[in-house]
């Protein structure tokens, strides 16, 4: 995504300074004191954002991808709800019977959360009980291992997981086969990104793919109306597909 950023804007005549705030919130300040004292033009905040009570009172040239900041900032984000559907409909389509979802902590602002809530929705319409892992976005591999080792002590009998992006897809599949799971054929799982660097190191991994090129490019669109002085600029919410693999 960053890559995709950079090229969009160096092709709209703008040079780009990436930040990672490591989830310290003044690193994030800092950045926005840079837009407040005209040190640069505009600011795009990314999902894992610490949601800084600044955001709540400026209308200043900001734009989010994928988490909500606040009511005067335009977000651009994949369809989370759909693609939530997508992937459990395709688990239940397979027979699943014991469907696990992981996610990001249900306080954390992220659009993730309506995939969780398509994931409900879904489950219970099939009368099926929903059950999901809250995994910190940042948490030590370590850390995440744990909860994914959790799960299949607490519900051996699970046969399909949602998970909440490729990389603890990933980490969930390595495990399960550890544990003596056949993938796809006693687990099936399905991803959420399906990013480049997924199809290059995981061809084989079902996901759920997010316009990566087309998300950078509106975000960056609505970042120059923002800076030109528009206001009411509408957020945008853009179409997720199903990469097949042999995961699910």
């Amino acid at each position: 995504m960053e890559s995709r950023l950079a090229y969009e804007l160096y092709e709209r005549g703008y040079a780009t300074l990436m930040g990672n705030s490591q989830n310290n919130p003044d690193k994030e300040r800092r950045f926005l004191h840079y837009l407040l004292d005209g040190q640069i033009d505009g600011l795009i905040v990314g999902a894992h954002n610490q949601g800084l009570s600044e955001y709540q009172e400026t209308n200043l040239p900001i734009v989010s991808i994928e988490r909500w900041v606040a009511p005067k900032i335009p977000i651009v984000a994949s369809d989370n709800y759909a693609g939530g559907l997508m992937a459990t409909q395709r688990l239940l389509d397979d027979g699943c019977q014991n469907i696990i979802h992981t996610n990001y902590p249900r306080l954390e602002s992220s659009t993730n959360q309506r995939r969780q809530q398509a994931y409900e929705d879904l489950m219970i319409q099939h009368h099926r009980q929903p059950i999901t892992y809250e995994v910190n976005f940042d948490s030590p591999v370590e850390d995440k291992v744990a909860i994914f080792k959790k799960i299949f002590a607490e519900h051996p009998e699970v046969d399909g997981i949602v998970a909440d992006n490729d990389t603890n897809a990933s980490l969930i599949i390595h495990l399960a086969q550890e544990l003596g799971y056949q993938v796809p054929d006693q687990l099936k799982v399905i991803g959420f990104d399906g990013a480049d660097t997924t199809e290059i190191l995981m061809p084989e991994l079902t996901t759920i793919k997010q316009p990566i090129n087309d998300l950078a490019s509106t975000a960056v669109d609505l970042l120059i109306k923002r800076i030109n002085g528009e206001e009411n600029v509408a957020s945008v919410i853009l179409p997720v597909t199903l990469h097949e693999g042999t995961t699910a």
